[in-house]
């Protein structure tokens, strides 16, 4: 509450037309204290606790993480979006990113990608291990710094292709068939974008569980471990369905930031022509 009162009193000092929370604490302190000042807010929410104090007090946009997402609501102050990604994230150099793999890359070949974000998380790395272990007829691409230098061990695979962390992924997507990533939000809207079918590994980040699959259903598959070869193939042998339905995800993916934008300039009492609601 002493973090809602400090916000409260700065939105006294600095007069905004609106405060935007963001997820978890940020989205419920800032409304909190937007709300003492009596200030227009808008909570971007994702967790059950941000979900519970925001949507009593003010408009809401809540991200596919939210429990409330995949809900019938009949709320107006309560409004659905898919997490934004920057625009340029489609724009990718094939050429460049032919460049930069290794000669061990085979572009006549199928490319799976298998990331945890920036950070390589311990199951994304013992996946990756085991899939190399199968002997695909793939290229084998595996993104991102391990959280633990002991996770190297996993990625000494000689079927695997280990980029470590890359800060030119917009390219490396225009080479990718099949992207493994985790059941969270920001690189499989990515991959909708792109329109990459996805293969979800669950569990691979402290547990959590998101159901992404439904939010984006016959784009995304998912898997466990010991499973993930075969839900692999599957994808595989509906690649062409999978991309199609991908692509029709990312063409409201890559309009949701105008849609966020357009909720909380209504919100301020600007214009609202980017603001529709998702059904």
């Amino acid at each position: 509450m002493k973090a809602a009162i400090k916000t409260a009193k700065l939105c006294r000092k600095i007069n905004p037309d609106v405060v935007v929370g963001v997820i978890g604490g940020g989205a419920v302190v800032g409304c909190l204290g937007a709300m003492i000042a009596k200030v227009p807010s808008v909570g971007v929410l994702i967790t059950p606790a941000d979900a519970k104090v925001c949507t009593k007090i003010t408009t809401t946009v809540v991200l596919p993480e939210s429990n409330l997402f995949q809900m019938d609501l009949n709320n107006e102050t309560i409004h659905k979006a898919y997490s934004p990604v920057s625009p340029d994230i489609v724009v990718g150099d094939r050429e460049n990113a032919l460049k930069n793999l290794p000669d061990n890359f085979d572009e006549n070949l199928p490319t799976i990608l298998l990331s945890s974000g920036s950070t390589l998380f311990e199951k994304m790395a013992k996946a990756a291990s085991k899939l190399g272990d199968k002997n695909l007829k793939a290229n084998l691409i595996v993104v991102g710094h391990p959280l633990e230098d002991e996770y190297e061990s996993y990625l000494e695979n000689p079927n695997l292709i280990n980029l470590g962390y890359i800060d030119w992924i917009k390219d490396l997507y225009k080479v990718v068939d099949i992207a493994v990533v985790t059941d969270d939000g920001m690189m499989i809207h990515e991959a909708m974008a792109w329109g990459i079918p996805v293969v979800a590994l669950l569990g691979v980040k402290y547990g959590r569980y998101h159901n992404l699959a439904a939010v984006f259903e016959g784009a995304v598959l998912e898997s466990e471990i010991e499973n993930l070869d075969t839900v692999i193939e599957e994808a595989f042998d509906n690649i062409t369905t999978m991309k199609k339905t991908a692509k029709n995800y990312g063409r409201d993916v890559l309009e949701s930031s105008d849609k966020i934008a357009g909720i909380i300039s209504k919100r301020a009492g600007g214009p609202a022509s980017l603001n529709a609601d998702l059904n």
